[in-house]
């Protein structure tokens, strides 16, 4: 005698006679199976079970997707010698509908923001404020010899014969610029930082406002991770920077770091008879 199962909508039961289909108020609708069934059939599809209705209602057919199939729940349902009802088949979404390609346009829109993102700049350049710290500096040095001058004018320290009155005058400006050079010089920095990661086109720029050449400064530069870990550091130098004047350097580009550090760490020169360890940081 032929057999069926039939799904509540979370695992198969039976497998059931028919007169055991007749206590069990199935209805037209619900899902049924056995030998040789292609699948889950509704139970008005099935010609033997015919005789569990008598309404004469047509039966409308929905094309719904099978439940899922409880494995665990079937197998203990199951009796000796029975067939395994099929696997219930899920539906996909087809490639070419509407909603799969808005999908996927917003994904490509998404990349192409964050790569946009990525590559983003910040551009650090302190080169501008140095510029007018220098100015306002000479400004009041300006200021300073402009009244020494007239000092000098009501007290003249050459007499007319050009002979100099006071030798110890430029010694001594020497003397004062030797113990206090770091008040003489300015530096300043300028850089671009990717957003995730990248320093390009590195500058400092060294301030002499001294009335002395100096004949080398050295510089540290330091490359800082975003967590402020520093992975790489650079010497730089410049060379031979006339008295009240500047001059500019370049550091080395790197693939990584968000930030960049920069200090004075030396100087010398010769007319000063100077060669001093500094710590200018900017």
């Amino acid at each position: 005698m032929k057999k069926y199962f039939i799904h509540n909508d979370s695992s198969p039961l039976g497998p059931f006679t028919i007169d055991e289909l007749k206590d069990m108020e199935i209805t037209k609708y619900t899902p049924v199976w056995c030998e040789g069934l292609g699948g889950w059939t509704p139970a008005a599809r099935v010609k033997e079970l015919e005789s569990l209705w008598s309404d004469g209602q047509p039966f409308v057919y929905y094309a719904a997707p099978p439940p899922a199939f409880d494995k665990t729940a079937y197998d203990t349902s199951l009796k000796d010698g029975a067939a395994l009802p099929p696997r219930p088949v899920r539906r996909r979404a087809a490639l070419g509908t509407p909603l799969f390609w808005s999908g996927l346009a917003l994904l490509v829109l998404a990349v192409i923001g964050a790569l946009a993102f990525r590559y983003h700049s910040r551009t650090v350049d302190q080169t501008y404020a140095a510029a007018l710290e220098q100015r306002k500096w000479e400004d009041s040095i300006n200021r300073t010899t402009d009244t020494q001058r007239v000092q000098l004018s009501e007290n003249p320290a050459v007499d007319n014969t050009g002979f100099d009155m006071n030798p110890d005058r430029n010694e001594n400006a020497k003397n004062y610029a030797r113990m206090n050079i770091e008040r003489y010089v300015r530096c300043a920095k300028s850089f671009d930082a990717k957003r995730f990661g990248g320093i390009k086109d590195v500058k400092l720029v060294f301030y002499n406002n001294s009335d002395f050449t100096i004949d080398r400064a050295e510089f540290i530069v330091a490359y800082v991770k975003a967590n402020g870990d520093v992975f790489e550091r650079q010497n730089v130098t410049v060379a031979n920077v006339p008295p009240h004047s500047k001059r500019e350097a370049t550091a080395p580009d790197e693939k990584r770091g968000t930030d960049v550090q920069c200090k004075l760490a030396k100087i010398t020169s010769g007319e000063l008879g100077l060669s001093k360890n500094v710590a200018v940081i900017f």
